[in-house]
């Protein structure tokens, strides 16, 4: 099932430049995972980002937060942030549940063009996920600057996490859904602050989340940005916090998704 972060009812999500209407879903497997991750038992999230084009955003000094972005390198996402039962951001506070925010980075290049660039100077890969804890989010996205955007939390790898980023490759962006899948840890009663945290989609017991969009912005900026382009959700699921459905917590089988998960 598609649990919507961003929608159409979020102002900032509809406004090219500011953020992008985004969703996540979550997956299994009717069979047990037998790949080759270690700490997955094959549940996995998609991110999917509807990109619309930015060209006029930034030709001038006209951004949120007021810099030029044309023929300079920029960053371009959602982040999602866990919360507690009552919309409250959980911070370092909550040491044992994982990471505390997951951010989806598009790399472009300021103007009419909208050139793709890169996570690396030589590299193919134009965007990414990152996890953080709440340290390094601060206080709705505080932590955030644009030189950090590429270095701050941890990055999901193939290797580690299954990433997959689709379309694999491109030159320019097109008006259209960019996707990044990753599979989960596996259940545990405790995660490390640092680590990989599992969001549930259970019938009873789906995880708490808040989107926030994130403008396009110079990833080379070292000032603190603060909150400046960095806007919360306030129309999807209950003033903004979603409950993710879409998944419920494994059989003892270890079978990720069998016929009974499904039945909620």
């Amino acid at each position: 099932m598609v649990s919507t972060l961003l929608g159409t009812d979020d102002a900032c999500a509809n406004t090219a430049g500011w953020g992008m209407q985004t969703s996540w879903t979550l997956n299994g497997s009717t069979t047990e995972y037998v790949g080759a991750l270690a700490d997955t038992d094959g549940y996995v999230v998609r991110a999917s980002l509807a990109y619309k084009g930015t060209a006029t955003y930034g030709v001038a000094s006209t951004t949120i937060s007021g810099e030029t972005l044309t023929g300079l390198s920029t960053a371009y996402g959602t982040c999602v942030v866990s919360v507690d039962n009552a919309g409250t951001t959980q911070l370092t506070s909550s040491v044992d549940e994982g990471n505390q925010v997951m951010c989806h980075w598009l790399y472009i290049l300021g103007g009419s063009v909208q050139s793709v660039q890169f996570v690396t100077g030589s590299d193919t890969v134009y965007g990414e996920s990152r996890f953080m804890n709440g340290t390094e989010w601060g206080v709705d996205g505080s932590g955030i600057v644009g030189s950090n955007i590429k270095s701050l939390g941890t990055t999901l790898t193939a290797a580690e996490h299954g990433f997959i980023l689709s379309p694999a490759s491109l030159t320019l962006y097109t008006d259209r859904t960019y996707t990044m899948d990753w599979y989960q840890p596996k259940y545990a009663s405790r995660y490390s602050s640092t680590g990989l945290k599992r969001y549930n989609g259970g019938a009873t017991d789906g995880s708490k989340v808040r989107a926030y969009c994130m403008a396009q912005r110079l990833v080379s900026t070292t000032t603190v940005l603060s909150t400046s382009g960095i806007v919360a959700a306030t129309n999807a699921g209950v003033s903004g916090v979603v409950t993710l459905s879409g998944a419920s917590t494994l059989a003892a089988s270890v079978i990720a998704f069998g016929a009974a998960a499904l039945a909620f």
